[in-house]
């Protein structure tokens, strides 16, 4: 846990520091329609609710498993690998075999933790009323 939070920062960092981070709403800046349509195809989670996950080329299968509080399996699965490909192997290097690359792993572990998200949204607001 100490090494996710770790990475995650370290990577916040490095996008502030190459300000490659935009600005958000809460700043003073208005919600443009391009973020409102995002946010719907989220399962209307704001900006600031949705799972932001890592994955680059460079990473293993095991580290992006980690770094996103994933299952190994479940990721394999997600990306069409059988379960017999070691997790030692980088995501480029997997991605070239698969059919798949970096952007293509975050898309998938967004799209289910935004779900994960969602649900659980879902059932706590059903239980206040």
């Amino acid at each position: 846990m100490k090494k996710l939070l770790l990475i995650f920062i370290s990577t916040i960092t490095l996008l502030s520091a190459c300000n490659l981070i935009p600005e958000r709403p809460g700043s003073g800046e208005a919600v443009t329609a391009e973020e409102q349509k995002l946010a719907d195809n989220n399962y209307n989670l704001t900006y600031e609710e949705q799972f932001n996950a890592v994955a680059f080329g460079y990473m293993k299968l095991s580290e992006v498993a980690d770094t996103n509080n994933i299952s190994i399996q479940h990721l394999k699965s997600m990306m069409g690998i059988p379960d017999y490909i070691r997790t030692d192997y980088k995501i480029e290097q997997i991605g070239k075999n698969y059919k798949f690359n970096a952007n293509d792993v975050k898309d998938k572990i967004n799209d289910y933790k935004n779900k994960q998200i969602a649900k659980k949204k879902n059932q706590q607001n059903r239980t206040k009323k």
